[in-house]
């Protein structure tokens, strides 16, 4: 079974990374001038979460279904 390390190491040490107090709007823009579909959520040095576009995408979602 492949490990999260196995998969970093792939990356060469580029992990794209934004923090909890960003905005939604700068989240997405890293996503798309990175192509990528998740970043990693850092505070101070330790992992606060996953940043899904997929996540934003079902939130549209049910907003949109919503009205």
């Amino acid at each position: 079974m492949i490990t999260v390390n196995q998969i970093l190491k792939g990356k060469q040490g580029k992990v794209i990374t934004v923090k909890p107090e960003d905005t939604l709007y700068k989240a997405l823009k890293v996503l798309a001038d990175n192509n990528i579909g998740a970043l990693v959520v850092f505070e101070g040095e330790k992992v606060a979460g996953i940043f899904f576009r997929n996540g934003v995408l079902s939130g549209m979602q049910f907003l949109i279904k919503s009205c």
